[in-house]
């Protein structure tokens, strides 16, 4: 008993001294909170989720698989209580993060509601669609009818993967009333770090050419092994010193992270030997795409920008040839100068000194708002939610990337709801009328021509 009471006391004191330690060190660890938050999204299999690189190596892990239209998709297959616990749904029989079928039929007595874009898009539609539900069921449109929200977006995920994904479900029999679409920043974001130093076509996929290239010979594959071998003794690391009671230790949060920067340190020298075997080796035509010469900055982000409007435009014909009410959203970034007061905290969290990114917000979202002015000039429901937080003194950034928490992604959805209760309900309400017509004489209901 004395023997069990006097390591109780050891415990106690190694939490105190633990939880000193964070405190003391927050600036460069980010303190408890940001310890436990990583220790959850690499037990969910969320790693390195703000790297940046030629090979984007985060994609090349376990989960991934490639798809012939839309470049990849997560692989079918069952989850665990780490993954639901950060993406709070399964994974659906074509690859996408929802808890039904990407393919939905309309009727009279529900609005399908399809949520497109990349990581952002996603947790929005994890975590924001509760309070979207409640402000679109006062709409007329909506009102007594089933709201069915459909999860498209996934993480990495760039125009013209959006326009993609739709044309790929309509060929599969998929309708839809109402497409949402919350994009800007991978498109401006991540060619330049990941896809231009290798002289990818920035049209093409995240990570494509190391998706495509990674199984072109022995020695690669080896090299492939090795990172995804200490990949997954990373994922068990810190599942192993999570749960109810760790998530809540310093002690634990600690230990974790003394083990995974071990852990990452292996990680790294696979990654390095896979980069070795590729130095100087011209990647294929598969890998690549057509050869974009190289271009000066302000060349390379005015394409950047060009792809997104142009991919958006034909989105927005492609839902009016369908009769789904199509609207687009320029998501908030914080490192849009001006766009949200961050307080002290928040700045720890959100803002990276040496974020691989920032310089690519600052240089192409000017060239986004002006293309998103045009689309709405067109008459795409477009709307620029860049300074949506200008206003805002609460915490809405989880991380120094782009996501947001829950009650960025709640005031998201009112300004989703509010948009869309401005344009909504003409083109949706003629088709499924159409549909509900054909129904009652006894044909399939289908999308009207």
């Amino acid at each position: 008993m004395i023997a069990v009471c006097f390591f109780l006391f050891l415990g106690a004191i190694a939490e105190v001294v633990a939880r000193l330690g964070l405190a003391l060190t927050g600036a460069k660890t980010g303190g408890f909170a940001a310890l436990r938050l990583g220790k959850q999204l690499v037990a969910a299999g969320e790693l390195d989720s703000q790297s940046a690189g030629a090979d984007a190596a985060r994609l090349l892990t376990e989960g991934i698989s490639l798809h012939p239209f839309l470049g990849y998709v997560q692989t079918p297959r069952p989850v665990g209580p780490q993954w639901l616990e950060l993406h709070h749904l399964p994974i659906n029989d074509l690859g996408f993060i929802d808890d039904k079928s990407s393919l939905q039929k309309r009727s009279p007595q529900r609005r399908i509601v399809a949520i497109a874009g990349g990581s952002v898009a996603f947790f929005f539609g994890s975590e924001g669609t509760q309070h979207l539900r409640e402000r679109l069921a006062a709409l007329p449109d909506f009102a007594g009818r089933e709201i069915v929200f459909v999860r498209l977006a996934l993480g990495g995920f760039k125009q013209p993967q959006q326009l993609a994904t739709l044309g790929y479900l309509l060929a599969l029999g998929g309708e839809f009333d109402y497409l949402i679409n919350l994009d800007g920043f991978n498109e401006v974001a991540l060619h330049p770090v990941e896809g231009r130093p290798i002289g990818a076509n920035p049209a093409y996929p995240r990570s494509w050419p190391r998706l495509v290239e990674a199984a072109a010979a022995p020695d690669r594959l080896r090299a492939l092994g090795a990172q995804a071998f200490w990949t997954d003794r990373r994922t068990h690391w810190a599942a192993l010193l999570s749960g109810p009671i760790l998530d809540r230790s310093g002690l634990a949060a600690l230990t974790w992270k003394v083990g995974d920067r071990w852990l990452i340190g292996h990680i790294e020298t696979a990654k390095a030997a896979f980069r070795a075997l590729s130095q100087g080796e011209r990647l294929s035509f598969s890998a690549l795409g057509p050869r974009v010469e190289p271009a000066d900055d302000a060349a390379m982000f005015a394409a950047l920008a060009a792809i997104w409007e142009h991919s958006s435009l034909q989105l927005a014909n492609l839902c009016r040839a369908n009769g789904i009410e199509y609207f687009h959203f320029l998501q908030p970034n914080q490192y849009v100068e001006g766009s949200k007061p961050l307080g002290a905290e928040e700045r720890k969290v959100a803002i990276d000194p040496d974020s691989p990114y920032a310089a690519s917000i600052v240089a192409g979202y000017p060239l986004l708002r002006a293309g998103g002015s045009r689309l709405a000039a067109a008459g795409v429901h477009f709307a620029d939610l860049t300074h949506l937080f200008s206003g805002v003194d609460a915490p809405v950034y989880k991380d120094s990337c782009c996501h947001l928490n829950l009650d960025g992604n709640r005031r998201l959805a009112e300004a989703i709801a509010g948009s869309i209760a401005g344009g909504a309900g003409a083109a949706g309400a003629a088709a499924t009328e159409a549909a509900a017509a054909e129904t009652s004489q006894g044909t399939a209901a289908s999308h009207p021509k």
